[in-house]
């Protein structure tokens, strides 16, 4: 199920880079760079889980 939001996830992300302009560049930036931190945490937890589970 997280593959699926992942994907999402990014789909959304790419499409909001499309949408910047020049003066919020930066921005977008540092934005993309904080949801790929948390989407690899939000992974990282899930295997943990899946492990701590026995699944």
């Amino acid at each position: 199920m997280y593959t699926v939001l992942a994907v999402l996830g990014l789909l959304a992300a790419l499409a909001g880079l499309l949408m910047l302009t020049q003066g919020t560049m930066g921005v977008g930036a540092i934005a993309f760079g904080v949801f790929l931190v948390a989407l690899a945490r939000v992974i990282q937890a899930e295997r943990h889980h899946s492990k701590t589970m026995g699944e």
